[in-house]
């Protein structure tokens, strides 16, 4: 396994680095700071440009000028946080101030969309014979003010699967970081579970789960080579979770026995 900081390393021309801020948009559990900057300073090479302490904003022209100036003829790569549409449409800006061609290393908006609703990852997971929890996928639904109209739904899938364990783990489709994410012990609980997702608007779509124990929560992070589509695996740690399953740091290396798998998996997906 080779480190993200090697295949940047072989990376040719220079890489304009965006961090996260806008980039994860409106996302629940997606809390960055201008310290996130750290990233792009920590991947950088000599000759690559860091946009700190907040992204350039596309109508910025004095911004975008300076960065041209910087970023050496040949290829640019604009490297963010997550290609969301407004580093599409600041790729665009920046295009305007360059000799050559720019690239965004990362996904089209809608891919990424996608890949962030829950419910839509595990069907594609699904079709690529990638295994996935057990469980199911609930589509409450919605009201004329865009919150679900009935939990009714919601509240039978999370008695059948509260037999499986005893516990259930009701997870939004949307939402990063535990933010939307809610632990059923027992059906004493399913009252407040219910009331906790209707006072919320940000999800209609609910993946119901009986809740196992974990021993590693894995994150593995492919890198896609942008010139001959190579498919390498540059970084698997563990994720640090709280009893609520709410985010709270990586360990490295992971400790998961079936990391293998976990790789394959995630080069077909």
């Amino acid at each position: 396994m080779r480190g993200i900081t090697e295949a940047l390393r072989r990376s040719p021309g220079t890489h304009v680095f965006v961090h996260g801020i806008r980039s994860v948009g409106e996302m629940p559990g997606i809390n960055l700071t201008d310290d996130e900057s750290q990233r792009a300073v920590l991947l950088a090479r000599a000759g690559d440009v860091v946009m700190v302490p907040t992204p350039v904003e596309p109508a910025d022209a004095r911004a975008l000028a300076a960065v041209g100036k910087l970023a050496a003829a040949g290829p640019v790569f604009l490297n963010p946080f997550i290609a969301s549409p407004a580093e599409w449409r600041l790729a665009r800006k920046l295009q305007e101030t360059l000799e050559g061609p720019i690239r965004v290393l990362g996904a089209p908006p809608e891919v990424v969309r996608r890949v962030n609703l829950k419910h839509e990852a595990r069907e594609k997971a699904i079709a690529c014979g990638v295994p996935v929890a057990p469980g199911e996928v609930v589509h409450l639904p919605v009201g004329s003010e865009g919150r679900p109209s009935s939990l009714d739904a919601l509240e039978e899938a999370v008695r059948r699967q509260l037999s499986e364990t005893g516990r259930v783990v009701v997870k939004g489709s949307f939402g990063a970081s535990g933010s939307a994410t809610f632990i059923v012990e027992g059906t004493g609980r399913i009252g407040t579970t219910l009331e906790s997702v209707a006072a919320r608007g940000d999800n209609t779509v609910y993946l119901v789960e009986p809740l196992l124990t974990l021993s590693a929560a894995p994150n593995v992070l492919m890198w896609i080579d942008p010139d001959d589509g190579e498919i390498s695996c540059v970084s698997s740690t563990d994720q640090l979770l709280s009893p609520r399953l709410v985010f709270e740091g990586s360990a490295f290396p992971s400790a998961a026995k079936l990391l293998p798998q976990m790789i394959e998996g995630a080069r077909r997906l």
